[in-house]
């Protein structure tokens, strides 16, 4: 009888440990934008402050692309991945990223490979 207790318990613990990792997967299958932000608000980010852009693609668990912002000073921002104003934003720090230059760079502090 105690054998059928032990057994009855670790099926149970297990089963509780299964539905609590699948809720927890669930959880994190959505959009991780909830809200855009406005483009007037977008128009006025300058490529200095922007540390990098992500681009999340539609998918099976969020029907919408999104475009996420990570500033400088640490916040987020969410934006319209069809704004005019991203896309050139997007461009800017892509070209930054491949000529290796830091956002807080000064002519003076930059080097060339001709040093």
């Amino acid at each position: 009888m105690n054998a059928i207790f032990t057994v009855s318990f670790f099926l149970l613990v297990a089963l509780a440990a299964l539905g609590t990792e699948s809720a927890t997967i669930s959880r994190n299958h959505r959009c991780k934008c909830i809200q855009n932000a406005p483009d007037n608000k977008c128009a006025t980010i300058k490529g200095k402050m922007v540390k990098r852009i992500e681009r999340f693609p539609a998918g099976p668990f969020c029907n919408k692309e999104e475009v996420i912002i990570h500033f400088q000073r640490g916040k987020t921002l969410c934006v319209d991945p069809t704004a005019k104003s991203i896309i050139k934003l997007e461009e800017i720090i892509r070209l930054r990223v491949a000529a290796n230059i830091s956002p807080t760079s000064t002519p003076e502090t930059m080097t060339t490979a001709d040093n």
